[in-house]
């Protein structure tokens, strides 16, 4: 089952102002395929309804900064980042199970040991959360798992809930030689480290998938992965993408193994949004990989001085959006908290002093 990663796209029924709007929101700049930016295809929003589009470099582009972002902006629609399983929007069903590791009084839905844990969750259908909870007395930290492979299927992702000790220690380690397939991600104010020496620990299986909408994955509220082990934690190799969207903090802390090798014409595309972060050296690469990196004004592309691909490198956000603080504040009487404002505050002076609007 494909782990979809989608923007849904919902029409609000009104215009600017409150008006009655039963008309399709045509989306003018989006492409039929990964990245083919030459080949627009017509995509409407429908009246009364919502459409879901694979998450791309190109359809978050156009959502932090494009087409989608203005229509958000003035009203027309909303945009969430969410999933679009098979048998249901958003989910299709799922649930929550609690790993509780070293608790075997645990209740019903909660699982002492993280086999019980991952039966529970491929049982239950659409987007399952495994929750873990180390903040037992006697609870192990960092919490290991090992063997596998586990599959879980591009719908089933960890959460932490609650943990022993303080936020910027491992909190689990995926031990040597264990292996996680198709994980949807992970979520939470946590930190995970791969120790493979053999084998990389995150597998994502390209079969299941189409050219739109790659394999993905999602390290959100303060998720990071690090890497203690000496082989990457992904390895993409001829043909296969990987799509990683890491937003309200979540990313990758810098380790002398990076986060991905990419070779042999792979794409690995990474959306940094919302203070995320990859440290250097996160992603190696031979000269046929392509990186496509995306971000916000939160975060930037670091130094990858082991990648020999092609990077393309996009940055999408408002101008609004775009916090300004002035290296002379004496110019202003008082400072413009974004771009945008400190443009329009410009503009007035300038065609005030010209007599005229700016030619």
């Amino acid at each position: 089952m494909p782990n979809l990663l989608v923007v849904r796209l919902t029409h609000t029924g009104i215009f600017p102002g409150g008006r009655p709007n039963v008309n399709p929101i045509f989306i003018p700049d989006l492409d039929t395929g990964l990245e083919n930016q030459d080949r627009k295809v017509p995509v409407y929003v429908p009246y009364g309804g919502f459409i879901d589009i694979p998450l791309s470099s190109r359809s978050l582009l156009s959502a932090s900064s494009g087409a989608i972002a203005k229509f958000v902006a003035a009203g027309f629609l909303t945009a969430t980042y969410t999933n679009n399983f098979p048998g249901g929007g958003g989910g299709g069903g799922g649930g929550t199970v609690v790993w509780r590791p070293g608790d075997p009084t645990v209740p019903d839905s909660h699982y002492d040991t993280f086999p019980e844990a991952y039966d529970a969750a491929i049982a239950m259908p659409g987007h399952v959360w495994i929750d873990w909870d180390t903040s037992l007395g006697n609870a192990e930290v960092p919490i290991k798992l090992g063997g596998g492979p586990w599959d879980f299927e591009g719908r089933i992702g960890f959460r932490t809930i609650r943990f022993l000790g303080v936020s910027d220690e491992i909190q689990m380690s995926i031990e040597d030689g264990a292996q996680i397939l198709n994980l949807y991600g992970f979520d939470g104010m946590t930190r995970v480290a791969g120790l493979g020496t053999a084998v990389s620990p995150l597998i994502f299986d390209p079969s299941p998938f189409n050219v739109i909408a790659p394999p993905g994955l999602i390290l959100t509220n303060g998720a990071k992965l690090r890497n203690s082990g000496t082989v990457p934690l992904v390895q993409l190799g001829a043909g296969e993408k990987l799509f990683v969207l890491a937003t309200n903090l979540g990313g990758f802390l810098g380790s002398p193994t990076g986060f991905a090798d990419i070779t042999g014409g792979a794409v690995l595309q990474i959306a940094a949004l919302t203070g995320s972060s990859f440290d250097s050296g996160f992603v190696t690469g031979d000269a046929l990989s392509t990186l496509f990196f995306i971000h916000d004004a939160t975060t930037n592309l670091p130094s990858i001085p082991g990648f020999a691909g092609t990077v393309v490198h996009l940055f999408g956000d408002l101008a609004q959006n775009i916090a300004y603080s002035p290296g002379t504040p004496g110019d202003w009487a008082g400072s413009p908290l974004t771009i945008a404002e400190a443009l329009d505050r410009i503009a007035s002076v300038v065609a005030t002093l010209n007599g005229a609007p700016i030619p």
